[in-house]
């Protein structure tokens, strides 16, 4: 019996792809992986050039990635979709006339507008519940990996606030906002700017506005360490920008570690998928944050609901 095929378009971000890939041939399917990335020095390269430059290439990249899958393929999996297009999409049907099509955002239109491109897909799914309703696309919110348990092993949480990702300008803000908590709490923080976005954004335009230099770093955690911060933390620190609708993976892992969650996500709370995360509204004043940090953590029943596994499941249902 032949195993059924599937060709998975994502881009690297944080490695997520590869758990993807994992959780799809557990369910026994035969994977293979498609990026329109080149490598470090080939992206730092075109990041250099004219968007209309990098959009060429990139598509050229796909194409001819795209070529080299030989043979029958029954799904493809496209994951945000940067740089896919139409005629990629086309291509591949015309190869694999019976070809399922599945897409999944984890951003939301207002940041990405995928609207064009999703209308040719046979199946949608979005991680923001607004999005879905807006564009009658299926909701379903983003998984936590294997490696994401509640199971502490030995650490003792002497993180009362973490705040870890990539920068935007909410989630700096804030930083600034935990630095007046550190005389009272323990705040551990961890913002990421790519290096050329610093040298485009902020060196040459002072675009982003950051004040320090040691408040950020340009290089991310890997995932032992982020994994170990996880554990010693009582808190995750969730920063969001002001039109997502979404969970962000923060909100998920935090869900996956029966911890607690710091957000600006206002709509986490109208989220049938996530009743019994505890949460406070990042506006609360110190006593408040304060009042959290120490109240003991509930227990989280429906945990696997939102674990890989099932995502894949349901990506495929």
């Amino acid at each position: 019996m032949f195993k059924q095929r599937i060709i998975l378009f994502a881009p690297l971000f944080y490695g997520y792809w590869k758990y993807i890939k994992d959780a799809l041939e557990r369910q026994g399917f035969d994977v293979s992986f498609v990026t329109y990335r080149m490598g470090k020095w080939g992206d730092t390269f075109y990041s250099l050039k004219s968007p209309s430059n990098q959009e060429k290439k990139y598509t050229d990249v796909i194409f001819e990635r795209l070529k080299k899958l030989k043979g029958r393929w029954d799904y493809l999996i496209v994951i945000k979709g940067n740089y896919f297009t139409e005629r990629h999409l086309a291509y591949l049907k015309k190869q694999n006339p019976a070809l399922k099509t599945i897409m999944y955002q984890w951003d939301s239109i207002n940041n990405n507008d995928y609207t064009g491109l999703a209308s040719q897909f046979h199946k949608v799914f979005t991680f923001d519940f607004k999005d879905a309703e807006d564009y009658g696309y299926n909701y379903l919110p983003l998984f936590y990996t294997n490696d994401i348990n509640p199971i502490n092993s030995g650490y003792s949480e002497d993180i009362d606030l973490l705040l870890v990702g990539l920068y935007n300008k909410p989630r700096y803000e804030y930083l600034r906002r935990l630095e007046e908590l550190k005389n009272i709490v323990n705040v551990r923080t961890y913002i990421v700017v790519p290096p050329m976005l610093y040298l485009k954004k902020q060196l040459l335009h002072n675009e982003l506005e950051i004040k320090r230099l040691y408040d950020i770093h340009f290089t991310p955690l890997n995932r032992p360490q982020l994994i170990n911060l996880y554990q010693r933390s009582k808190v995750f620190v969730d920063i969001c920008r002001e039109n997502q609708t979404g969970m962000s993976m923060r909100t998920i892992e935090a869900y996956g570690m029966n911890k607690k969650l710091l957000t600006s996500n206002r709509n986490i709370i109208k989220d049938p998928w996530v009743k019994e995360i505890q949460v406070l509204d990042s506006n609360a004043d110190d006593k408040a944050i304060i009042s959290f940090i120490n109240s003991p953590v509930k227990k989280y029943n429906n945990r696997i609901k939102l674990s890989i596994q099932e995502w894949v499941k349901a990506l495929l249902s």
